[in-house]
């Protein structure tokens, strides 16, 4: 992220409180502005309040689950990305969310590398390598 830019947002949804402080720690390392959520129903208050860049979001919390968050989030703001981390990594749950609408789907444990870069190629995409390897006609 560069410096001269406007930090992006997050928000870290977890029920976990050492997963929410490591993410707290890297994401604000990378230069963003970290918010975090313990729960559904308080993400989608945080939400309703105010526009976030981008969501982590774990499935499996007490009250709303991620799915009930994600749903909400996509008819609500569907222009913000989540990215759902879980310890369910079976097929069937992660191509649900994806379904659902997450951009990408992270199953626990990860490492802060991968969070790191996760949200960097979604909030700091490089420039389309694409358009400048085009040529003429």
């Amino acid at each position: 992220m560069k410096k001269e830019d406007k930090k992006s947002t997050v928000l870290v949804v977890d029920d976990d409180d050492n997963i929410l402080k490591a993410m707290i720690r890297i994401l604000g390392n990378e230069g963003f502005e970290v918010y975090a959520a313990t729960d559904g129903r308080k993400a989608l208050e945080m939400t309703a309040r105010r526009k976030y860049d981008l969501m982590f979001l774990d499935l499996m919390m007490p009250g709303f689950s991620g799915l009930d968050v994600l749903v909400f989030m996509q008819a609500a703001r569907p222009d913000m990305p989540i990215v759902v981390i879980s310890a369910l990594s079976d097929s069937a749950t992660k191509n649900e969310a994806l379904r659902l609408g997450a951009r990408e789907y992270l199953s626990k444990p990860f490492g802060p590398k991968q969070i790191a870069e996760v949200a960097n190629r979604i909030l700091c995409p490089a420039p389309d390598e694409s358009e400048s390897t085009k040529t003429t006609e």
